[in-house]
């Protein structure tokens, strides 16, 4: 994590949500301990987890929250997520709205994005570096790389699958010559750094040289496209409607 990573694809997204509520302030909070935790100790920069900003929020004499997160997919964070919610929500109503990827319109909604935001010159494709999950119980992941089979973008995820090797042999089937590697990640930070600026054992730039690919990576993550902040805004709004008739 890198502040200036949060400034380029963090706050952005914030802004925009911001912007959507001019009436309401906007309060951070990261579930993750480990990324608060390094952000305090190296940079020394302070983030609320979930029940401590809920807590500041009660203590301010709000009652009703709507909780957006900027994660992608409704996986095992997200879970934990509406757990943390429930067990630390005394006093308040509380809606939360639904990760980035969830519904079939979701995903169209991403791949328009992404084609607009990179079009691709001839004789070229582009590959797409996800996170994935372990506990992917939508099969986000699977689900998408269906919808990109008739285009030339292609998918690969750190986790679960689809994997690397399989990513590199659906690249491999286009016969193209060139591929863009862009981070399907809200964040261009550690996990895109790592694979697509270092040629080391496992990372996604040495397996595509490996294989005879030209690939040039581009270190720029969805949290930084204002499209996808309004995604975000948007799932935002549909909390906000549900929390209307709680």
């Amino acid at each position: 994590v890198y502040p200036e990573v949060l400034e380029s694809a963090v706050a952005p997204v914030e802004a925009v949500l911001s912007a959507a509520f001019p009436r309401f302030p906007c309060y951070r909070a990261f579930t993750g301990r480990r990324v608060r935790s390094l952000l305090m100790r190296k940079y020394r920069i302070e983030v609320d987890d979930v029940p401590t900003a809920l807590d500041r929020i009660r203590s301010e004499g709000f009652s009703h929250v709507v909780i957006q997160p900027t994660l992608l997919i409704p996986g095992e964070e997200y879970a934990g997520l509406l757990n943390t919610v429930q067990s630390s929500s005394a006093g308040l109503t509380v809606s939360v709205g639904a990760p980035l990827l969830h519904s079939d319109a979701d995903l169209e909604r991403i791949i328009a994005v992404i084609q607009d935001t990179y079009p691709l010159p001839e004789d070229s494709a582009m590959l797409l570096l996800g996170h994935g999950s372990q506990t992917d119980t939508f099969g986000i992941y699977q689900r998408l790389a269906c919808k990109l089979r008739p285009t030339s973008v292609r998918l690969c995820t750190m986790q679960g699958s689809p994997s690397f090797s399989d990513g590199i042999q659906t690249i491999q089937e286009l016969g193209v010559n060139r591929v863009f590697v862009v981070p399907l990640l809200l964040c261009a930070g550690s996990h895109a750094r790592e694979h697509l600026t270092e040629y080391r054992t496992g990372s996604l730039l040495l397996m595509l040289k490996e294989a005879g690919i030209h690939a040039t990576p581009i270190l720029r993550g969805l949290g930084e496209l204002k499209d996808v902040q309004q995604l975000y805004a948007d799932k935002a709004r549909a909390a906000y409607e549900t929390l209307l008739t709680l």
